[in-house]
């Protein structure tokens, strides 16, 4: 399944996109971001076009790739899986559309290594999930519902 991302956090770039209520619109917030933690990601952080936005309930996405992008800008990537919190800020996990993987399973070791590093799954019902699983998250967005969880 391919779907459209706004970039929000890039490499190297000490910034992500911040709603200003006063504003009533998007601009640049100075923020710690996976970038710079222990296991660098090598991708793009954003959230799913058409699954809400922020600051309302929304849907995160990564998408490995070493293409660069601007904050704001829209790419594509192809779903292969998720990182599931039960707190219910799921991560959906993408690649580019042209890569030939299709599941989280298939990835290289060194990039299962990548987003375990930023994402290590210490919290009951944390896990890295296959695509089948990620856009059955991505069809129920809401938020509010742990219902990947047996808390």
């Amino acid at each position: 399944m391919i779907i459209k991302i706004v970039v929000e956090i890039t490499p190297n770039y000490n910034f992500r996109w911040k709603y200003s209520e006063e504003l009533n619109s998007f601009v640049e917030k100075e923020c710690i971001t996976m970038y710079s933690r222990d296991h660098f990601f090598k991708g793009i952080y954003g959230w799913v076009v058409g699954y809400g936005q922020p600051p309302q309930p929304h849907s995160d996405v990564l998408i490995i790739t070493n293409k660069k992008a601007s904050l704001g800008e829209i790419i594509s990537g192809k779903i292969i899986g998720a990182f599931i919190r039960c707190d219910g800020d799921h991560k959906i996990l993408c690649v580019e559309p042209d890569r030939e993987i299709e599941d989280f399973d298939e990835l290289p070791e060194d990039e299962k290594k990548m987003l375990k590093g930023i994402y290590p799954g210490k919290y009951p019902g944390d896990a890295w999930v296959g695509q089948a699983l990620a856009i059955k998250i991505l069809g129920n967005h809401d938020r509010s519902i742990n219902w990947l969880c047996d808390n």
